[in-house]
């Protein structure tokens, strides 16, 4: 029988790095808590001192859309990777 697993995927959006996310939104704990699987990738950092990442979500996110950054793809290569990864520990 498979199992289904279901994926959370929070896209960071001008913070540092992924840590900073997990620890403000405490969403780790609930996913475990919930048998889901989280993620938390991060996005393109944009030069300067913040280190901001951005995703191309917009005007919100310059960097990333000025730079034409392939997020979708990424997002996708990703998913494949942990679907390989899943099927691996569960066989």
């Amino acid at each position: 029988m498979k199992r289904m697993v279901s994926f959370l995927w929070l896209l960071l959006c001008t913070v540092p790095e992924a840590l900073q996310c997990e620890r403000d939104y405490g969403l780790t704990a609930k996913a475990i808590e919930t048998n889901w699987v989280i993620v938390y990738p991060e996005g393109v950092p944009r030069p300067g001192p913040f280190e901001i990442r951005t995703w191309k979500a917009g005007t919100c996110c310059d960097y990333a859309v000025a730079n034409n950054v392939d997020d979708v793809g990424f997002i996708r290569l990703v998913i494949g990777e942990m679907v390989r990864t899943y099927k691996k520990i569960n066989n």
